[in-house]
């Protein structure tokens, strides 16, 4: 996504210097257009001055990445190794027992706990498989930094959020568990006030409900507000 939208403003702007140079070169003699060339002329040299920075600071970049690309991919794969795999199997190995002295449902933080350990021990096997290709990774990226510093920038971006997938995975999960638990919660909560939520007129209606839908309603409500802190 980002190195698409990079490529694409350098080519906006290798098409818009040809025009923009002979609009100030015809009007350069024109006194009376004096006044409207000056932001233009401004404009485009800075343009100019910008690309020329970036170009210069991609160029060494990218001799850097180039030259030192099995170290650079050591290093990262060091670094991904440490927070991503390891230190989130430490986190959430903690989580399932008593966090911070939080008393938690067992069952439930063990069951989360084994799904989301399955899920780094998976990922820790697929980038077995990707590691010999980091450092070839990493020449890329620093050939593509003669385009400019930003476009390797924008691939590393991206690359890195592909090795962090498993992370975006967890959290998506998570959002999605706990905002189906809190809208659960707060319908039990309206039932067992004696009220529902209309959905056509977005508001909360009185309602009458038997003592039984009451009794299961109210056991639901307890049960999943005590499981709230857990998940």
């Amino acid at each position: 996504m980002f190195p698409r939208r990079q490529l694409d403003i350098r080519l906006q702007q290798l098409c818009y210097w040809p025009t923009q140079y002979r609009k100030l070169r015809k009007r350069k003699g024109d006194l009376e257009s004096a006044n409207s060339v000056h932001p233009d002329y401004i404009r485009f040299y800075n343009s100019l001055w910008l690309v020329a920075n970036d170009v210069i600071i991609g160029i060494a970049l990218g001799t850097f990445l180039i030259e030192n690309s099995t170290g650079v991919a050591d290093w990262l794969d060091a670094l991904l190794r440490t927070y991503t795999i390891d230190g989130l199997h430490e986190t959430i190995s903690w989580l399932r027992g008593k966090p911070a002295g939080l008393k938690l449902n067992k069952e439930l933080a063990f069951f989360l706990g084994d799904l989301f350990l399955w899920v780094v021990d998976y990922w820790a096997g697929s980038m077995a498989s990707v590691r010999p290709h980091l450092a070839r990774l990493i020449w890329v990226i620093g050939f593509s930094s003669f385009a400019g510093a930003t476009m390797p920038i924008s691939i590393f971006s991206d690359l890195l959020s592909v090795l962090t997938l498993h992370i975006y995975s967890f959290y998506i999960a998570s959002a999605r568990i706990y905002h189906w638990q809190l809208t659960t919660i707060i319908s039990l909560f309206h039932l067992f006030r004696g009220k529902k939520r209309n959905v056509l007129r977005n508001r909360i209606d009185s309602c009458d409900y038997d003592i039984d839908q009451l009794l299961v309603g109210t056991i639901l409500f307890t049960l999943l507000f005590f499981l709230l802190p857990t998940v």
